[in-house]
């Protein structure tokens, strides 16, 4: 639709001089000078051929045209700047990548890769947040989730990531070094459980032993603290064979009952429905191929 209407940079000078009653004032506001702003009135007096300010000694004063043009400019120009600032603030949105991630993930395998994505992108402005919740559950807003499955999933929306395992795991000195134990010995650990006791159970389960052994012992809520316990010799953990794998190469850790029983943990992705920008899906291009040559590593070395 054609639009018949003055110079927009003519109007702007118009609103200034009119909200401040002031072409010194106006002029300053705008860092122009004040001949310039006289000049881009009165071409917008003679194109509209309506008076719209009369000088005074001490300022100007509006003419009743010059108060309906005015409340008119400001209304508009106002609706401008709060129009720029929501696109701008869609065109930041479009640049932050918000990350929710397991903690032992979070902490042991993309914390210390993570740079290498961000050191390239420096437009990218990445938030993490570590959450145990299922995407369903999270209350919090993300544009990607890696989260974990007791049991494999089959959801076209999640795509899976890695498989991971978990063993027990010990410092050698509770074994004397020794890392084919009965099973019966269970009984004779401190047992050490990472926010729950379910696991332990399930472990117990899968060994044929009685789950009841693993209603005791020391619950963390921190994956860090988990592996601390393991290597200050306080009691036996389910360990991530992934995450650990050096240090029982080292000798550090040992796996007392070897490596047969384990229990499998799926990490997938979830990608948000309103996710958008080219960063998300660089990241996502990214973390899919740290993954796989994780699972080639892992497929390599074994605990």
């Amino acid at each position: 639709m054609s639009r018949r209407l003055p110079s927009l940079l003519a109007i702007r000078y118009f609103e200034a001089v009119g909200r401040n009653l002031s072409f010194t004032m106006a002029a300053k506001e705008l860092n122009v000078t004040q001949a310039a702003v006289s000049h881009q009135i009165r071409k917008l007096e003679e194109k509209i051929n309506i008076r719209l300010l009369t000088r005074k000694h001490q300022g100007v004063e509006l003419t009743h045209e010059g108060e309906i043009l005015l409340r008119s400019s400001v209304e508009c120009l106002d609706k401008l700047a709060d129009t720029f600032e929501v696109i701008s603030n869609l065109s930041s949105a479009n640049n932050r990548l918000v990350l929710s991630v397991t903690p032992l993930l979070s902490a042991n395998w993309l914390l210390p890769r993570l740079n290498g994505f961000v050191s390239n992108r420096p437009n990218v402005d990445v938030v993490l947040h570590s959450s145990l919740s299922s995407p369903v559950e999270d209350r919090e807003k993300f544009d990607y989730k890696i989260f974990y499955s007791r049991e494999e999933m089959e959801d076209a929306d999640h795509e899976l990531l890695l498989v991971d395992e978990l063993l027990p795991i010990c410092n050698p000195s509770l074994t004397k070094g020794l890392t084919s134990l009965p099973l019966q010995e269970l009984s004779n650990f401190s047992l050490i459980h990472e926010f729950d006791r379910e696991w332990w159970v399930a472990w117990c389960e899968l060994a044929g032993i009685d789950p009841g052994l693993a209603r005791r012992g020391m619950v963390v809520k921190d994956p860090a603290l988990l592996e601390k316990a393991a290597l200050i010799g306080s009691g036996l953990i389910l360990g991530s064979s992934l995450f650990m794998r050096d240090k029982v190469k080292s000798g550090e850790l040992i796996t007392p009952f070897g490596n047969a029983l384990s229990l499998k943990v799926y990490y997938y992705l979830c990608q948000s429905p309103t996710v958008r920008g080219e960063g998300a899906n660089q990241f996502r291009n990214w973390v899919v191929s740290e993954f796989c040559r994780a699972k080639r590593v892992q497929k390599v070395g074994g605990v």
